[in-house]
């Protein structure tokens, strides 16, 4: 709104007058609201400009930073020197993603971590190690985490089998990097979907009878988010054109190629979603090629009465089955390696990331955590995420060396939560099994599971060796388990005690090990069941 010169000058005359005889601002009843109002929105405005400022020029500094220039570029990131003394200054301290300590100065690679995570994780991104003669497994090793790891172990010197559902942009991937023609001949690209069972199997069988030895397994793929047809158009384009050809160096890298690898592409497959073409512009991608999914709503989102049947299927298959008939098929190979140190390892989701928020994921269910570095900080961080936690069905955190500091939280935690444990109302139904094996939390945890225990109306199993439990600590446990009428397992150092193994009879329990407390609720069904026919 423009104002005309002339009242502008009259009212800087009257604000003049004000500020020279400050009674005058009685003499009428808006003139101390208005001036308030402009200098409460003048002092907004100049905040928010300064907010604004500093927002600007933390993303300039960002921006500058190795990893986002590569992003911007789309270019790999290149070998940098392994330090670099300039370093730039925030005006604001940011949280690192990591540790969770704010920072203010900036690290020339990594924009979102402290200086001391930064170069940690600097460190580790050019490591090296010899894989001379080794062979290994990556499932899902087309893009992202899985394509790296194929990467770096072919740098390393090792062989790899790569599996993917969609081989030849898998071999396009691979031929473009600068040093391709120097490994090339150590990979091997397999078109599979880990939906298919058949299929996995029939990989199974040609590893066997093809490969003499095998030195690591790489469970990296897995289903989240459920994708329709669509997303997969521009790929499939590729995978079944064969007038769009790719060079042959990369094409040969493709050992098997079974057709119609992707489910989708099946017409009596039961799981195809409903969509609009509209959620997925044509040619417009994401920074790893994949087609950008402008859904409202996905599957990551749902709650459990909207997940399908396919669904939960095809994540189960996808995440747990076939990464099992992979190891446990695969372990006669494993077992031929000439090398003593052989590794299976089993790629971790987002769900592994405590601070995250997962109260509408009904795909939570077990959250084994055993030896897992989390120590106390990371049990603190668990403690935290339980909150909003509402599917948890076990948990374990054996062998992780939680002390007191953080077991204490933690117990306490799972006693307060909603879902979980309810001081006034006792131990929800979610929750069954406890498993805290093998770390400190000595008489002081005994104590807080003592008090979790007197809450309790619905824990089965309890485990507790290796925490350095006392006899003291013991008869802290013994007072929660006389309150408690349903734990059935309870699993100790040292020899049986006669009270803990009487109060657990109490509870249903039909034997005593030579060490430990343990029930045998196999022998009760079966007595049920008898009974019953």
């Amino acid at each position: 709104m423009n104002i005309p010169p002339e009242e502008v000058e009259i009212c800087l005359k009257v604000l003049q007058q004000i500020s020279e005889e400050p009674t005058l601002i009685d003499s009428h009843h808006r003139f101390k609201s208005l001036i308030a109002k402009i200098y409460k929105n003048g002092k907004k405005e100049s905040r928010r400009a300064l907010q604004q400022q500093q927002k600007e020029e933390a993303q300039k500094l960002k921006a500058m930073t190795a990893i986002v220039q590569s992003q911007l570029q789309k270019q790999p990131v290149v070998t940098l020197p392994n330090s670099i003394a300039t370093q730039n200054q925030l005006v604001k301290p940011n949280h690192c993603y990591i540790c969770k300590q704010l920072y203010t100065e900036i690290h020339f690679f990594y924009h979102r971590l402290c200086p001391t995570c930064a170069e940690l994780n600097y460190s580790k991104r050019y490591q090296r190690t010899d894989l001379t003669n080794r062979v290994a497994l990556v499932t899902g090793g087309r893009i992202k985490i899985g394509y790296q790891i194929a990467l770096r172990m072919l740098r390393d010197g090792a062989r790899v089998i790569v599996t993917t559902r969609f081989p030849r942009d898998c071999a396009r991937h691979f031929s473009l990097e600068p040093d391709f023609a120097q490994w090339r001949s150590h990979l091997q690209i397999h078109g599979l979907d880990l939906r298919h069972i058949g299929n996995v199997e029939a990989f199974v069988s040609y590893l066997l009878n093809t490969e003499p030895t095998l030195d690591i397994i790489i469970n990296n793929a897995d289903q989240t988010i459920k994708r329709p047809l669509e997303f997969y158009q521009h790929l499939l384009s590729q995978e079944n054109n064969d007038r769009e050809t790719i060079p042959f160096e990369a094409n040969s890298l493709i050992t098997s190629k079974p057709d119609s690898i992707l489910l989708e592409t099946q017409t009596q497959y039961p799981g195809h979603l409903l969509t609009n073409n509209v959620y997925f512009p044509e040619n417009t991608f994401d920074a790893d090629g994949q087609q950008l999914d402008t859904r409202p709503v996905n599957s990551w989102r749902l709650k459990l009465d909207e997940v399908s049947t396919v669904e939960m299927l095809e994540v189960n298959l996808v995440n747990a089955i076939a990464p099992f008939i992979l190891n446990s098929k695969l372990k006669p190979l494993l077992l031929k390696s000439a090398f003593h140190r052989r590794f299976i390892i089993n790629v971790s989701a987002m769900e592994g990331q405590f601070n995250r928020v997962f109260e509408r994921n009904p795909n939570i269910k077990a959250l084994l955590l055993n030896v897992n570095h989390l120590r106390d900080r990371g049990a603190i961080a668990l403690a935290e995420a339980l909150h909003k936690n509402q599917t948890l069905v076990e948990l374990g955190v054996a062998s992780n060396g939680i002390t007191p500091s953080g077991g204490v939280p933690l117990i306490e935690v799972i006693q307060k939560h909603p879902s979980l444990i309810n001081v006034d109302f006792g131990y929800s139904a979610s929750t069954r099994v406890l498993n805290a094996v093998s770390n400190s939390i000595g008489d002081t945890g005994a104590e807080a599971i003592g008090k979790l225990l007197r809450q309790n109306s619905t824990l089965l199993k309890l485990s507790l060796q290796g925490n350095s439990i006392t006899e003291s600590g013991k008869l802290l446990l013994i007072a929660g388990l006389e309150q408690n009428m349903t734990l059935r397992q309870l699993f100790l150092d040292g020899r049986q005690d006669a009270r803990i193994t009487a109060l657990l009879q109490r509870n249903l329990t039909f034997g005593v090990s030579s060490n430990l407390a343990v029930t045998r609720d196999l022998a009760l069904i079966r007595s049920v069941y008898r009974n019953k026919s």
